[in-house]
């Protein structure tokens, strides 16, 4: 009897488990408030956060990170007009994909534990799928959320596990 409860819940544990190179979401609420509330000072070295555009982590590279001896958390903001043609989504999408390299300048920082990928509503929706980004219908709008970020963590996420490993990665959508 007791073999059976411990084997239970150790398949139950498996199976909650996050896979390696899975991006989590959603981003804790308390997380995104404390960032985006946070008051940046101008010492690298008691700084928490850095917030920078997707499109410019080639940034990194030039800052002093291994002054940034408190920073706890990197928010990657990268969006576009949601009802762009795919064509200029998936260009904001590549050259963020291609900067991701950039990221592993931030093992530098020995207390970082969060890395947040702040995209664009409908970033990763397609025409094809059929959803429109004005709707007033709370499910398509869910739906789309859901879909925005699951698309994001298939694009990125093993990337990011092999560029920050043993970093916890979250996807957060920009907001309606």
């Amino acid at each position: 009897m007791r073999i059976r409860i411990i084997f239970s819940v150790l398949i139950l544990f498996l199976i909650v488990l996050p896979s390696s190179g899975e991006i989590h979401f959603p981003t804790p609420d308390g997380l995104i408030q404390d960032i985006y509330n946070y008051s940046y000072p101008s010492d690298a070295s008691i700084s928490r956060y850095i917030i920078i555009r997707g499109e410019s982590l080639d940034y990194l590279a030039g800052l002093p990170l291994d002054k940034y001896l408190k920073l706890e958390a990197v928010i990657v903001e990268f969006t576009e007009d949601p009802a762009a043609v795919d064509a200029k989504k998936e260009k904001i999408i590549s050259t963020v994909e291609k900067n991701l390299q950039h990221l592993k300048n931030l093992r530098k920082c020995r207390n970082l534990k969060y890395v947040v990928l702040h995209t664009g509503e409908f970033l990763f929706i397609r025409k094809a799928d059929g959803l429109q980004y004005n709707s007033s219908d709370y499910e398509t709008r869910r739906k789309a959320d859901r879909l925005n970020l699951e698309r994001l963590n298939i694009r990125f996420g093993k990337k990011m596990e092999q560029i920050l490993p043993g970093i916890t990665v979250y996807a957060h959508n920009w907001g309606w």
